[in-house]
């Protein structure tokens, strides 16, 4: 490089015009200094403004924050609770309404010709059904009736014959509206108890008859009345026998005992169903006679006519067993009793 002092003088101005000219041109456009100038004092600059942090954009070194992870607790619906909003998941497939079961507490739907749909447990109950109903009359709720107690007492009625009783069930409660009936030969009459349980019935021709209640026939009793006869008939309920098997390791028996003297004349005998095991439900009948019977006690009237008469009693004890006995009960011409 040729030092400046050996440069023509001529060079020399035209190298420093050229400086001059590119100094004044680099101050009128504001040129940053040449890397060969010494650094400027430094100058005082307005503070930038901050960008809130909630608008920084972080940059690609800093940390990812973690994320904030929010977990919704699992809440069990209750049953009746109402059905949740829908969700952007799949639908499930429904299943056609024809093979759907209804619940019982569902009111009934609006008739729509469609089945009806399977309810929610939380359905309100069902309105009671008011409609009225037949009503159910002793006899049919019951399944027969027998007599407790026979009684005629002659030349008691001044006019025709009469019949008259009460009728019950087998806790003693009077039964309304049992239908009562006379039977003959040609000839039926029928009569109806009132709330107390009473009937009565007028008839005017002598002869045999059989009496029952309701459809009971099973169960009916022979009257041999007289004109101006009062016969006294009193039925009781009679009590659905046990399905239940008896204990294969019990035997259960009763025993009819006499209480008063049958060899004389008598005309009241009284005879008792004794048994070791108590408690027991007496069903007593006679194939002749009257009977008034008093749970395991019977009072027994003879009839007049001579001849022989079974006595029987069932000790009935519902699911724990069932026992039997019988006696005859021979009537001589003058009124003495033999038991056989």
């Amino acid at each position: 490089m040729i030092p400046w002092g050996k440069l023509p003088k001529d060079l020399q101005k035209a190298l420093l015009a050229i400086v001059v000219l590119s100094g004044e041109a680099a101050a009128a456009s504001s040129c940053r200094p040449m890397v060969c100038d010494p650094a400027p004092p430094p100058r005082t600059t307005p503070t930038p403004t901050m960008t809130p942090m909630s608008r920084v954009t972080p940059m690609i070194c800093d940390p990812a924050p973690p994320p904030t992870i929010t977990r919704t607790p699992t809440i069990t619906p209750m049953i009746c609770d109402p059905a949740p909003p829908p969700t952007a998941s799949p639908s499930p497939t429904v299943t056609p309404a024809s093979t759907l079961t209804p619940m019982i507490c569902d009111p009934p739907p609006p008739p729509s010709g469609k089945p009806s749909m399977t309810p929610m447990l939380c359905d309100p109950p069902p309105q009671p059904d008011l409609s009225p109903r037949p009503k159910l009359t002793a006899v049919a709720a019951l399944p027969g009736f027998e007599a407790s107690s026979i009684q005629v007492i002659p030349d008691r009625v001044q006019e025709w014959i009469e019949v008259r009783g009460t009728v019950r069930d087998h806790l003693g409660n009077p039964v309304p509206e049992a239908i009562i009936t006379l039977l003959a030969p040609g000839f039926e009459i029928t009569s109806s108890t009132d709330d107390s349980g009473v009937y009565s019935l007028h008839i005017s021709a002598p002869g045999a008859y059989r009496m029952f209640v309701g459809d009971d026939r099973s169960h009916s009793v022979p009257l041999d009345l007289k004109l101006h006869d009062l016969a006294t008939v009193d039925w009781v309920a009679v009590r659905a026998e046990s399905q239940a098997p008896l204990p294969l390791a019990e035997i259960r028996t009763v025993k009819i005992a006499q209480v008063t003297a049958g060899s004389a004349p008598a005309h009241n005998l009284v005879f008792a169903a004794a048994s070791p095991w108590p408690n027991a439900d007496c069903h007593w009948t006679v194939s002749g006679g009257t009977l008034t019977a008093s749970g395991p006690r019977v009072r027994w009237q003879p009839p007049v006519e001579p001849g022989r008469y079974l006595l029987q009693v069932v000790a009935d004890w519902d699911f724990a067993g069932l026992a039997v006995d019988a006696m005859v009960l021979a009537v001589a011409a003058d009124g003495r009793v033999t038991i056989s």
